[in-house]
């Protein structure tokens, strides 16, 4: 009933203001993992599928904005990759087709987003939504972390059928002295994953952000969001940290202060906290050897062994087709849980998938080539690398790709328009100055 009553309170917002709640919205879809849902019984309807549903279905009534042709190879490309995986499947059509109608509608939300995403004022709004849901999740964690349970996911877990597809839950032990935080997302590794974003957020948005909120209360949440992150028990979010933080400092121009800090606070981390450290290496390479157990590079090894194999008995272009992880973990249950998003594009879209995933990669960078700075250019190939590296080594349950689009898309975007806001001023101001002071005919 609660769900019920945010989705009519979605549907009077978008037909009130379409254009602001498509924007408002994208953070938002942080709290609506695939447990949450409008109904439970099968077959389930997910909240998130329905806002976004809804939102394409509106979209019809409004004006159709172009995007570059870059953009629009990549989705159709993607696209086609998805109904290929519904002929392929080894499922029926009639079972295969509902996830990938899902994955469809998660896409093209994320193509609303880019196209409403017109001024300034827009990117403003998305910023402080981002910035108070994060506040809100972060939060959530710590109240987790303090009373040792996580009533909200409780009450998800008791309103859903057990074992229902695509319903995904705490992890079910310890780790590191406490349960494995996960506050509002769909499991703890994606929790510590939306801390780790936002940091990358604020770095990037550092003197933006600082006005937002002031310096204090931006660097407090940022260190907060690292507390979450380790409360969350995984040890790849921190991934995504450490690239994005290495290789920022590598190719990111300016900023000499900003990359001291970086640097000495790695020194300081090591130094400080280096028994820790050597467990949490540990976790990675062996986790047999560390006080703590969890997926390590054997495990990670034995799960590409067994999607090879599938792939052999089926094929390599296609994959196994929709719902393929699923199939894939009963024909042999050393795939696990295809912890990598090349397992799992491998498992349900072949090799064709993965390439699909290359090219939308690729059409960012290319979006964003033609749209930034050097600088901002090379701050967002470091972005998009840390995603990369983070979506190799593990799923990230609840995150789709199109949530990463979206922040790529505020990142590109508000570059574009701040040039061109720059170049306004400065015709205003030339038009003013040659108006004030003519220029005088030249006496022979």
């Amino acid at each position: 009933m609660f769900y019920l009553l945010i989705f009519i309170l979605v549907i009077i917002s978008a037909l009130y203001d379409y254009h602001k709640t498509i924007l408002i919205y994208a953070p938002l879809r942080m709290f609506f993992h695939p447990g949450v849902c409008l109904r439970y019984d099968s077959p389930a309807i997910q909240l998130d599928f329905a806002c976004c549903a809804f939102f394409l279905f509106l979209s019809l009534f409004y004006e159709k904005k172009r995007i570059p042709i870059c953009l629009i190879i990549a989705y159709v490309f993607m696209l086609f990759c998805y109904v290929a995986a519904v002929f392929m499947s080894t499922y029926s059509v009639s079972q295969a087709i509902p996830p990938m109608i899902g994955r469809i509608t998660w896409l093209l939300f994320s193509y609303l987003f880019l196209t409403n995403l017109n001024t300034l004022k827009d990117i403003k709004y998305f910023h402080l939504t981002f910035i108070v849901c994060m506040a809100i999740m972060v939060g959530y964690g710590m109240l987790e972390y303090v009373i040792q349970e996580n009533p909200i996911i409780d009450y998800q877990k008791a309103m859903s059928p057990n074992g229902m597809e695509g319903m995904v839950f705490g992890d079910g032990h310890e780790r590191l002295g406490s349960i494995r935080c996960q506050s509002l997302s769909a499991i703890s590794i994606s929790y510590g994953a939306y801390c780790i974003l936002w940091i990358c957020f604020a770095i990037i948005y550092s003197k933006y952000y600082e006005r937002l909120i002031t310096p204090t209360i931006m660097y407090s949440f940022i260190v907060l969001c690292i507390i979450g992150a380790f409360s969350s028990g995984s040890k790849s979010p921190f991934i995504l940290l450490i690239s994005f933080l290495g290789l920022y400092v590598i190719m990111a121009k300016g900023h000499k202060l900003f990359k001291t800090v970086i640097i000495s606070s790695v020194f300081i981390i090591v130094v400080v906290f280096s028994a820790f450290l050597e467990d949490f290496y540990m976790m990675i390479v062996d986790s047999s050897q560390s006080s703590t157990a969890g997926s390590d590079i054997p495990m990670r090894l034995m799960q590409v062994a067994a999607v090879g194999d599938l792939l052999d008995k089926h094929s390599w272009l296609f994959g196994l087709g929709a719902r393929g992880v699923m199939k894939a973990q009963i024909l042999n249950p050393a795939v696990l849980g295809a912890e990598s998003v090349w397992l799992q594009l491998g498992l349900e879209q072949g090799l064709l998938g993965c390439v699909a995933y290359i090219v939308m990669m690729v059409s960012l960078a290319l979006y964003g080539r033609m749209n930034m700075s050097d600088n901002q250019f090379r701050i967002l190939i470091v972005f998009i690398i840390s995603w990369v590296l983070l979506n190799t080594v593990t799923s990230l349950p609840g995150i789709d790709l199109s949530f990463f689009l979206c922040l790529c898309f505020v990142f590109i975007k508000e570059s574009h328009l701040a040039k061109r806001k720059q170049l306004f001023v400065f015709l205003i101001v030339k038009s003013s100055f040659n108006r004030i002071f003519p220029i005088l005919p030249i006496r022979k």
